[in-house]
């Protein structure tokens, strides 16, 4: 998603306002759906990708980030694995 946005970013010369800016861009399928029942949304900076049951994705290590927790800590792979 966060490549999707980078693309937006190249194209539009302005960072996505939602998800829904990328599928209408052709750059995604469909809206993401969080197997946990979580709903994706884009951060405050139009490229940070975030789901409301686990939290910030790190575009890094590919884990996502509990700002609750620990600003930075990653949390656990296997609990918020995507398939």
């Amino acid at each position: 998603m966060m490549s999707a946005c980078t693309i937006y970013y190249a194209i539009n010369g302005k960072d996505p306002e939602n998800l829904q800016d990328l599928v209408d861009a052709d750059l995604l399928l469909d809206l993401p759906v969080c197997p946990e029942g979580g709903e994706y949304t884009l951060g405050d900076n139009g490229w940070t990708v975030v789901c409301s049951v686990h939290g910030q994705f790190d575009k890094f290590g590919g884990d996502f980030v509990d700002p609750a927790v620990s600003p930075g800590a990653v949390a656990s792979p296997e609990a918020h694995e995507i398939n």
